[in-house]
């Protein structure tokens, strides 16, 4: 038998890490803020994801949805495994500025 949807959503949501960190999970770009927010949205129960406005290559803002806060790539890596296991969530590993 599968486990409750919020058992899953709990149980990822464990591994997105506290505040601070080198890392964070990546689960999308938008050249369109509302967009963005409409994935927030969906994300809210199994990641507290937020958006990030930076400038893209052409010089326009992108709006990235990231979550989670880990200090080495390993640990993020787990997570991205943990939520595309348990939840279905397909989401990549992005190194916060400064970090290499």
């Amino acid at each position: 038998s599968q486990p409750a949807r919020s058992d899953v959503a709990s149980q990822a949501a464990s591994v997105l890490g506290g505040p601070g960190g080198n890392y964070s999970l990546q689960f999308g770009a938008f050249r369109d803020k509302s967009n963005a927010a409409v994935l927030v949205r969906e994300l809210t129960p199994t990641a507290k994801a937020g958006i990030v406005a930076e400038e893209g290559a052409t010089g326009e803002p992108l709006f990235y949805v990231r979550a989670g806060a880990f200090q080495t790539r390993a640990e993020a890596l787990e997570a991205v495994k943990s939520l595309r296991g348990s939840a279905g969530i397909v989401t990549f590993v992005h190194a916060n500025r400064g970090t290499g």
